[in-house]
């Protein structure tokens, strides 16, 4: 049996003008042997030969056309991958802004009129990143009003001037809120205040339905529902009832978690409206109703299909089971 070699597309157009052309080839140089007269069959030849020359033509015009093509799906998918690193180039600067504590620098200046060190480098390091990443032009007013205000805030700081330092600090603080807030409407499409609304609907009235259902879940079931492995979710946390361990899982959980979650654990937090599935409520039972050895599953690999990232990477085991014990404060406080 023979087998046939798939044809890529442009052998096929090659083969679907070839045939035609070598017939048409073929007859002619048949014709010029077959007559008599020298003139009538060099004619013929020159026929043949002119279309065997468009025919090396054709070649060269779909070849042309292959790389013109290749080209351009190249540049589709580099203006993809723009597109996707620009998405999420915004998303870690909104993430470091909003993780650098300007309301506490704001209100510690404010209260004491002595500068803290450490201040310098948080506005240094914000600053730094401010500048480097590639704005969108809708957000470049926002960005460059606040880098305007951390050089001078910086300044100040380095010339150790309370006064005006304290003052930047509030416009910082404001500038920093304005530009978190534009980066979550950019991220959400710009989406109107009705379709917010909607989407708080939607989202609460899902979470209402997810939360009912597992009401009726066994501990078995909870896990299947979360794609637990069995053997993950019974799994001890060796922490538990610890309140240093509950201490750092606090300042852990302020860093990593609030950004999404809130600082109070309600789904709340600055780019929550960013993520196209709201992230969870800490207090709601579908995650309280989750084993330790369950919620530290969830903490290490992330959620499919939402934005909850895996974070094995990027904390220690230690560091994963601290949260675990910080999330169970949200379930007293439920209680």
């Amino acid at each position: 049996m023979t087998v046939m070699a798939k044809l890529t597309p442009r052998e096929n157009k090659m083969r679907s003008f070839r045939i035609p052309i070598a017939a048409a080839i073929f007859t002619l140089l048949i014709a010029a042997c077959a007559t008599t007269d020298p003139e009538i069959s060099g004619q013929l030849e020159d026929q043949a030969a002119r279309i065997e020359l468009l025919a090396a033509q054709l070649d060269e015009l779909f070849a042309n056309l292959e790389e013109m093509q290749a080209a351009q799906e190249e540049d589709e998918e580099e203006m993809h991958d723009m597109e996707a690193a620009s998405t999420f180039e915004l998303a870690v600067a909104q993430y470091v802004m909003d993780t650098a504590g300007f309301h506490a620098i704001d209100d510690a200046l404010a209260e004491t009129g002595e500068i803290n060190p450490a201040t310098a480098s948080v506005v240094a390091r914000v600053a730094r990143m401010v500048g480097s990443t590639q704005w969108p032009e809708d957000l470049s007013d926002h960005a460059g009003h606040l880098s305007g205000v951390l050089a001078d805030f910086e300044a100040a700081l380095s010339e150790d001037d309370v006064e005006t330092a304290t003052s930047l600090a509030g416009m910082a603080h404001d500038h920093q809120h304005d530009l978190s807030a534009a980066i979550t409407a950019w991220l959400s499409g710009e989406m109107s205040m009705g379709d917010e609304h909607e989407h708080e609907d939607d989202g609460m009235e899902s979470m209402d339905d997810e939360e009912h259902e597992h009401d009726q879940m066994s501990a078995e079931d909870m896990a299947a529902a979360h794609d637990i492995p069995e053997e993950a979710f019974v799994i001890p946390n060796p922490f538990a009832g610890d309140e240093g361990s509950t201490a750092l899982g606090s300042d852990l959980y302020m860093l990593n978690c609030s950004t999404c979650h809130g600082e109070t654990g309600l789904g709340d937090g600055p780019t929550a409206d960013s993520l196209e599935k709201p992230p969870s409520d800490l207090h709601a039972e579908h995650v309280q109703g989750v084993s330790d050895g369950g919620l530290f599953y969830i903490i290490s690999h992330g959620k499919p299909d939402t934005g909850m990232p895996a974070w094995e990477d990027v904390l220690d085991e230690d560091a994963r089971w601290h949260l675990v014990s910080f999330l169970r404060t949200f379930q007293e406080a439920s209680d």
